[in-house]
């Protein structure tokens, strides 16, 4: 499963995104650019699909002011 999304905040730079599958640990994300060093990034994760079942993604972003904001959606 292929996923693309965008991490943007409004006031401060990002500092980290990360992943988790199923609730299961979080994953660091590096964006497209390879350098997290603005308030706009890009995405794409690879993920291996454990099986033909439904699987939550969730996506959790950090800036410099350890401000984290969190969303998840399901793939079925």
């Amino acid at each position: 499963v292929t996923v693309r999304f965008k991490v943007k905040d409004a006031l401060s730079l990002l500092q980290s995104v990360e992943y988790s599958i199923n609730g299961g640990e979080w994953q660091w994300a590096e964006p497209t650019t390879k350098l997290t060093d603005s308030r706009e990034h890009d995405y794409v994760l690879a993920i291996e699909r454990a099986g033909a079942g439904e699987m939550i993604i969730a996506i959790r972003a950090s800036d410099v002011n350890d401000n984290q904001a969190v969303e998840k959606t399901l793939v079925k």
